[in-house]
């Protein structure tokens, strides 16, 4: 079942069916929860009230003034004896379920107030931990106190967003804890120190829900951009995005199992997410996501610089402002690709060279073994000879380098740009991969690649690069080995081609000898007899009739005579 509350309405909805299933009159709900059992819900209120409801007969069993103020927040105790709420009248109230019974003796679910807690500003949202040791609550002056549930005893205080925090949650593990803000940023913090792990620029607005998967660290964040988005929180990387709403997304729910979740926007819809074994590539859904964004800016143009105020003109762009062609996404994707491929070959390298290092490790100690020593040395190497040495299997070649070296592999990516577009692909890219395409192509003409796409590369890298990388010594002398290579490579290809033509030219004269020698044939022909003016007139305009009637030497002189 899916709850849902509005402005005046609470509804009870089938997943399967998405048939309503029941219909409450209830106050303005901000939050709410299924209590354990799943036959009454509680909804905290716009007016501070709590009110609980039985979902069989659809009528109110309780109704609390729980709180001076609006009601924000609400989270359930991992033990289900109870929640926690919170409000902007600065408290934290911690509810026990408790069992009343009627004049006429009927048993119905009451709720007691157990204990709370006094905080410095307004409350805008509560989260236990999974293990019910901690609670988190996120306060209006943008910072997150951490308390311990059983004594109310200060843990850990969060600080780092600028904007009020809007939403927490609490990882199965309980050793994340990641908010969501009014400053558009997911922050992961550790709760062992405190320490912020990962700030993301999450939203384009407001970060309104977020929420751990079931015993995972993926994260799912809704904002007033209309976006659903997943994330990482190990890798801190967006996974993907789902856009499906057409306005302000308020909230997300996931279910237990983590199969399914579901999100409540101001358009008045629910939506229903179902998981499926469908792949995810991270990096292809970075190119769909930048190619939708370079479409869109293209439609409606550069986005209003921040603080521009309608009609300011600072929101008109001028006349000359260049606009975003199809070459110009091109060669965004196009660098986007070129980078990709050199972390690849990055993650590649390093497990080789790891692979080498446990090797020469492996070699080291048998070198030690073989040596005599004496005392308690020779005890401790006795002790490690006793020891099997575990066997190092060689890593298994990357399935994306289809076979080919790492330097093979970017030198492709790279020649599979067209010369059109490659310039202004080595354009975007950051210094970061610049320098490491500069050490690459090092490579390719190690390789004895064809070194024109490698200079030019080369060369285009070192001129718009050449403040950064005069202040780098490594980078200095990468350049003057490619310079000393670049030359010796230019000077073979110059001696290569000279042998060519000279060969070229060779072959030439040699024609035009034996083309000569058939003129003088002729003549002598001319000389001996009366026929052959007209052959050697004929030989004139147009040489090579004789090769045709004849063949060389001797063969083709008796045919003239």
């Amino acid at each position: 079942m899916i709850m849902t509350t509005g402005a005046k309405q609470t509804k009870i909805w089938n997943v399967r069916s998405g048939a309503c299933i029941r219909t409450l009159d209830s106050g303005y709900g901000l939050c709410g929860m299924f209590l354990p059992g799943n036959r009454h819900i509680v909804i905290g209120t716009k007016t501070g009230l709590l009110e609980m409801y039985e979902i069989s007969s659809a009528t109110a069993v309780e109704r609390i003034q729980a709180h001076d103020g609006t009601l924000w927040s609400i989270s359930a105790n991992p033990n289900n004896k109870g929640f926690v709420t919170g409000g902007s009248d600065k408290d934290v109230k911690f509810w026990e379920y408790q069992v009343k019974r009627t004049k006429q003796g009927i048993a119905s679910v009451g709720l007691l107030l157990a204990k709370e807690m006094k905080m410095t500003d307004e409350v805008l949202c509560v989260s236990y931990s999974a293990n019910g040791k901690w609670v988190a609550v996120g306060l209006l002056d943008s910072t997150v106190k951490v308390f311990f549930e059983d004594s109310l005893r200060f843990y850990l205080s969060l600080y780092g967003h600028k904007l009020p925090i809007m939403c927490i949650d609490v990882s199965d593990d309980s050793t994340l804890l990641a908010s969501g803000g009014a400053d558009k940023d997911l922050k992961i913090w550790g709760l062992d120190f405190g320490d912020c792990h990962k700030s993301l620029f999450a939203h384009d607005d407001s970060v309104m829900s977020v929420r751990f998967l079931p015993n995972t660290h993926y994260v799912v964040t809704t904002g007033k951009d209309k976006m659903v988005k997943f994330w990482d929180a190990d890798k801190f990387e967006m996974i993907m995005t789902l856009s499906a709403h057409h306005a302000e997304v308020w909230s997300v729910a996931v279910a237990r199992e983590g199969n399914m979740m579901v999100t409540v926007s101001n358009d008045r819809s629910i939506r229903v997410w179902e998981q499926t074994d469908e792949m995810v590539f991270v990096e292809l859904e970075r190119r769909k996501e930048l190619e939708a964004k370079l479409e869109e800016e293209e439609r409606v143009g550069p986005a209003r610089p921040p603080g521009a105020i309608e009609g300011s003109g600072l929101n008109d762009a001028p006349e000359s402002a260049p606009v975003a062609t199809g070459s110009d996404k091109k060669s965004m994707v196009a660098a986007e690709r070129l980078m990709e491929a050199m972390e690849v070959v990055k993650i590649e390298t390093k497990r080789w060279e790891e692979y080498r290092a446990a090797l020469a490790a492996r070699e080291r100690m048998k070198n030690q073994k073989e040596e005599k020593p004496t005392g308690l040395k020779a005890l401790f190497q006795a002790h490690e000879a006793s020891m099997t040495v575990e066997e190092i299997k060689e890593p298994i070649p990357n399935p994306i380098l289809k076979g080919k070296t790492c330097a093979e592999y970017i030198f492709e990516e790279m020649k599979d740009i067209s010369a059109a577009s490659r310039i202004d692909a080595l354009t975007a890219l950051p210094f970061k991969y610049a320098s490491m395409l500069l050490k690459h192509c090092q490579g390719f003409m190690d390789e004895s690649l064809p070194i024109e796409p490698s200079v030019q590369a080369a060369l285009f890298l070192a001129q718009a690069h050449r403040d950064q990388i005069m202040q780098s010594r490594e980078l200095m002398e990468i350049v003057a080995a490619l310079r000393s290579k670049a030359r010796r490579m230019v000077r073979g290809l110059r001696d290569e081609i000279g042998e060519n033509v000279a060969g070229i030219r060779h072959r030439l004269r040699a024609s035009e000898n034996k083309t000569s020698h058939f003129y003088f044939a002729g003549g002598e022909a001319a000389d001996a007899g009366g026929a052959a003016p007209a052959a050697r007139a004929l030989s004139r305009d147009n040489p090579f009739v004789i090769d045709k009637q004849g063949t060389h030497g001797s063969n083709k002189r008796q045919r003239l005579d």
